[in-house]
């Protein structure tokens, strides 16, 4: 590796670098390239990002239709500033989840996933099987982490409507390394609620709950709402642990749709009544445009990582 520094010290000072810094550093020798490729790299590549926090929003926007989405990467920071863009996959596709810099693309035109580092420019597709009619379904990504593999779920199911009295909301997660079910418990407050306005997030590695309240109906497709409740759990699996984090209340009725994302900073990323992205901060309940808007769009936390690089040289 070099006749001064062995190779775990230089392995220790390149996991501190950038993608786009490492794919120039493989230019260096056939050792520097054998290393950077070296999947045990890339896992301490990533390790170290994470710990040392440095995330990106991955944002899918639509501007036109039929829905053509675009691909930018914004910095999480303050003003939410572009970082990079990074195009488009066809018709009809829809970000499935997001892990150690890897994106699940689900393509209904086509049929098909496609497994996407972005920072590398480097893919993979599959077919997937036709669903049954009359079911829906959704499509899952994750990291297995016992058997260190990348996994895809998609769960299909037959809408039902049930009458009877005392049914309860409840949440199933899916052990991706068992490949089994478990049902979690909902925050007491909410556990007898019936209502719809649910939905799940990532608060800093923990599972959150929002719980969005006192809607105000438009027609039958379009609805906001007057504020918010985020709940966080503490301890994945313990009920007892749900704790309620933020209350999001906008001083005009009616101006939220949705909980977007959290930032870094404390900031609450939230879709306003006017389709644009905006910052709400908890502390002030001050709100921030930033000057961001789609026709629709969705907003993904995002990691630049290695996987899915190739050595052409192994």
């Amino acid at each position: 590796m070099s006749d001064h520094l062995s190779e775990e010290l230089v392995a220790e000072i390149l996991k501190r670098l950038s993608v786009k810094s490492l794919l120039k550093c493989r230019s260096v020798c056939k050792l520097w390239y054998s290393l950077i490729s070296n999947p045990s790299f890339i896992s301490l590549h990533i390790a170290h990002t994470t710990q040392a926090n440095k995330p990106y929003f991955l944002v899918q926007k639509n501007l036109t239709y039929p829905m053509k989405p675009q691909f930018v990467l914004h910095s999480d920071n303050e003003s939410f500033s572009e970082f990079k863009q990074l195009g488009d996959y066809g018709n009809d596709v829809d970000v499935a989840g997001s892990c150690h810099g890897l994106v699940c693309l689900s393509d209904g035109m086509n049929n098909r996933l496609i497994v996407w580092n972005p920072a590398i420019g480097e893919f993979i597709t599959t077919s997937l099987r036709e669903h049954c009619n009359g079911t829906t379904h959704f499509v899952g990504f994750g990291f297995d982490s016992k058997s260190s593999a990348y996994k895809v779920v998609r769960i299909a199911y037959i809408a039902q409507i049930y009458g009877g009295v005392g049914r309860k909301m409840m949440i199933a997660s899916f052990d991706l390394s068992n490949e089994v079910f478990e049902e979690l418990m909902l925050p007491h407050a909410l556990v007898d609620s019936s209502d719809p306005s649910v939905s799940l997030s990532v608060y800093c590695q923990s599972l959150a709950l929002i719980h969005c309240e006192e809607p105000i109906f438009y027609d039958e497709s379009y609805m906001s709402y007057t504020k918010c409740s985020i709940w966080v759990m503490r301890e994945y699996g313990a009920a007892e642990s749900w704790t309620k984090q933020f209350s999001v209340d906008l001083p005009n009725p009616g101006a939220l749709l949705r909980v977007l994302s959290f930032q870094r900073h404390g900031g609450i990323l939230i879709e306003d009544s006017n389709s644009e992205i905006a910052s709400y901060d908890p502390r002030t309940q001050k709100v921030t445009p930033l000057c961001f808007h789609g026709y629709i769009f969705e907003v993904h936390s995002y990691m630049e990582s290695l996987v899915l690089l190739k050595n052409r040289y192994s």
